[in-house]
């Protein structure tokens, strides 16, 4: 399986800056990952690869998801103090492929992307980083069998929040019909023009397992058997993740 890598030592920090191609071949890398992998031929284009990442603890959720997505990849990943001097950045950018930074403040990520001459990330592995709406994406596009533009999903939340403005990125650059803060019909979807294929509701009590707010079909919104998608949510999230590791490592 070839990967394209439009993204090559690109560092990734938000939606920011992504083009409606950028997003769809990512899309389509994390789906090829994805298909490799439940055909039971697991891909490893990193293999060769060793990435950095700066961390004040030494596990937790997300250092231990980003690290197993990584060495999925065939990558060797070290775990290392945090620090943002020039000369140590430089030093990291001699030795690793790729930097990953959790807990760093922006301007320490600025200093470090300055001076190691690789891709540094600030935390892929967070339940609130932006980029997360890419595994969203593609649980939205498998669970319908629609084509994006053809998908509506109705936000509930806060509509000046980093996620809300993530879902409004994202739909810009997918081309899918974002309904924001607009009560969801609770009736059969059928072609009616209050229907909706998505929720994103942040005062829901499902939740997924990273804590992350759970999607959840559209259809019949009020019924008891609203199915929530956090399964599939999950799941695609370390493929998006992995995506955004292919693209800009590889």
């Amino acid at each position: 399986m070839t990967l394209n890598s439009p993204l090559h030592h690109r560092s990734l920090w938000s939606l920011d800056g992504l083009t409606g191609r950028d997003l769809a071949s990512l899309l389509d890398t994390a789906r090829s990952l994805k298909a490799a992998e439940l055909a039971g031929h697991p891909q490893q284009p990193l293999r060769g690869k060793n990435i950095a990442v700066m961390s004040e603890v030494a596990e937790g959720p997300a250092l231990q998801g980003f690290t197993a997505a990584a060495t999925a990849l065939g990558a060797r990943v070290a775990h290392i103090r945090p620090s943002v001097s020039q000369e140590t950045a430089q030093l990291l950018g001699r030795l690793y492929d790729a930097i990953e930074c959790e807990g760093l403040t922006g301007d320490a990520l600025r200093d470090i992307d300055r001076s190691a001459g690789r891709p540094v990330f600030n935390g892929l592995g967070e339940p609130g980083h932006p980029l997360r709406v890419l595994g969203d994406l593609m649980t939205l596009r498998e669970h319908s069998g629609k084509p994006m533009k053809d998908i509506t999903v109705s936000f509930r939340g806060n509509t000046n929040s980093p996620d809300a403005r993530a879902w409004q990125q994202s739909a810009a650059l997918a081309g899918f019909s974002l309904r924001m803060g607009e009560p969801v019909q609770a009736t059969s979807c059928t072609e009616g023009a209050g229907c909706t294929d998505f929720i994103w509701d942040e005062q829901r009590n499902h939740r997924c397992a990273d804590g992350r707010v759970e999607l959840a079909c559209g259809c019949n919104a009020g019924s008891p058997a609203h199915a929530p998608l956090g399964s599939e949510q999950m799941a695609n999230q370390r493929y998006a993740l992995q995506a955004l590791l292919c693209s800009a490592v590889a």
